[in-house]
């Protein structure tokens, strides 16, 4: 049961559509990234606020404001095969759990069709200030219709308890939902649903300087504000069954960051850009609005309790990007980035349990990075055609991968058309095709013996795992449009 619980923390703590190295941050922060994800160099675009900031000493004098908006399109799938465990001993086992005794597959399909970026910029001569906002990280939410497996199993074992009722019993109580023991346990059966959100919005303010024609140097401060939530309702089965909430929790955090930035052009064709973002020390603090489970068993044991605090971190980011003009019309980029997560804080409850109060204890971090090429083709006097692609390397142990925690890695392929037109207002459209391959374990997906209904009378006490397959398509479509008003 325990181990239930501990994978629960890493679910509720994990969620959002994120598609860079490291869980909590977006790189997809302009309808330009999303045609050609290869940004770190750009010195032609006001996105270069975000995503080049010292770069920006080479646009032209005025005032510009970039805006954008992504249509994300999230599909995640599990797959649940055989247990890996050897039933041989047992016929009434073999036959009862070799198959998953539930749902062999489950699917999330919450789409994020507003995710919304902002850039502005005054240059004039050689300094220029510049502001931006929107969402840094997260940016979307996750909708489980038919629950996910271990949540599902979560509740069914605290409803085995009664847990949900005036009855609990740690060997046994009156179930509410399932029907399990009890004077009254009239429910056949229940459905569980669950919905997480999660995003970190972000405002920055920064100067510019040009020191000569080769360097220009920039700084900024960024200010971010981060929310995670998870709602756990359920609905009893039968016509006109009830509806309720068992868990509704959030937690939240801000922090500072600086960034510093450094834009090199050796010669009139090539272009350098390096920007190092700091730490953001994000601790959260957890508000708990309901838990319908006796004595906050559910918050407990999951380990989020109302009033907890702890820390995770987004860490320190270094970027850089190289772009060459082969031509007037035509010119290549590559960029990269390194997550340096093993700088930052990341801790999780510890001992979670029944009478857990609070105490954390610090979680395993992994180096991430991306890296990437692209190109952009002005094929028409006013019309420009840009692609490329970039991979996301997570780093971690996929053996740990679980519902939520989704760490595969990923491929980023991205194409756009760049509209001129006669009023001087840049248009961007563009389209994003994200391939995250399949990753497969058997610990993400378990039952423990106390669930096993006939286990302990055949001495089994141990946890069954089960091969499983996490899946995940996305899709996005962004527009953006950018303007000098001076």
């Amino acid at each position: 049961m325990k181990k239930i619980f501990s994978v629960l923390i890493m679910m509720l703590l994990f969620t959002g559509s994120a598609f860079a190295s490291h869980v909590d941050y977006l790189s997809d922060r302009s309808a330009e990234w999303i045609g050609n994800p290869n940004r770190f160099g750009t010195t032609n675009s006001v996105d270069g606020v975000y995503y080049n900031p010292a770069g920006m000493a080479k646009m032209k004098d005025g005032f510009y404001t970039n805006i954008s908006n992504q249509v994300i399109l999230n599909d995640y799938k599990i797959e649940i095969g055989k247990s890996t465990t050897d039933f041989s001993f047992s016929s009434t086992l073999n036959d009862g759990f070799t198959n998953y005794p539930g749902m062999n597959t489950y699917e999330q399909h919450k789409h994020s069709p507003v995710v919304p970026n902002i850039y502005m910029l005054y240059k004039k001569d050689n300094w220029g200030v510049m502001a931006s906002a929107g969402v840094l990280g997260g940016g979307g939410s996750l909708y489980w219709e038919d629950g996910t497996p271990l949540i599902n199993g979560i509740v069914q074992s605290l409803d085995t308890l009664g847990a949900f009722t005036s009855t609990y019993d740690p060997t046994g109580g009156q179930s509410k939902y399932f029907g399990y023991g009890g004077t009254g346990a009239t429910p056949v059966g229940a459905s569980v649903s669950v919905n997480m959100t999660s995003f970190l919005l972000e405002s920055t303010v920064g100067v510019l300087y040009e020191i000569n024609n080769t360097i220009s140097v920039s700084a900024g401060v960024r200010y971010i504000y981060s929310k995670k939530a998870t709602k756990i309702e359920i609905r009893s089965a039968g016509f006109g069954g009830e509806k309720d909430t068992l868990y509704d929790g959030s937690w939240d955090a801000s922090s500072v960051q600086a960034i510093l930035g450094v834009n090199i052009a050796p010669t009139e064709k090539l272009n350098i850009g390096i920007t190092f973002e700091s730490i953001g020390i994000m601790n959260y603090k957890v508000t708990v609005d309901e838990d319908a489970s006796y004595g906050g068993m559910l918050a407990r044991s999951a380990g989020y309790i109302d009033g907890r605090e702890f820390r995770y971190d987004l860490p320190p980011r270094l970027n850089m990007g190289v772009e060459y003009d082969v031509t007037d019309r035509f010119k290549v980029m590559s960029s990269s980035c390194i997550y340096f997560a093993n700088w930052g804080t990341y801790e999780g409850p510890k001992d979670n349990g029944p009478t857990y109060t609070g105490a954390n204890e610090d979680l395993p971090t992994h180096l991430g990075y991306e890296i990437g090429a692209g190109l952009e083709w002005q094929f028409l006097e006013n019309v420009t055609w840009t692609g490329g692609f970039t991979w996301n390397y997570i780093g971690a142990d996929n053996s740990t991968d679980n519902e939520m925690i989704y760490k595969n890695d990923c491929w980023n392929l991205g194409t756009g058309i760049i509209v001129k037109t006669s009023s001087g207002v840049k248009l961007v459209f563009s389209f994003m095709r994200n391939i995250y391959p399949d990753t497969s374990n058997s610990e993400g997906v378990f039952i423990s013996g106390s669930q096993m209904a006939g286990a302990t009378s055949n001495g089994y006490t141990d946890q069954v795992n089960y091969n499983t397959t996490y899946k995940k398509v996305s899709h996005v479509v962004a527009f953006g449009a950018e303007y000098n008003f001076l």
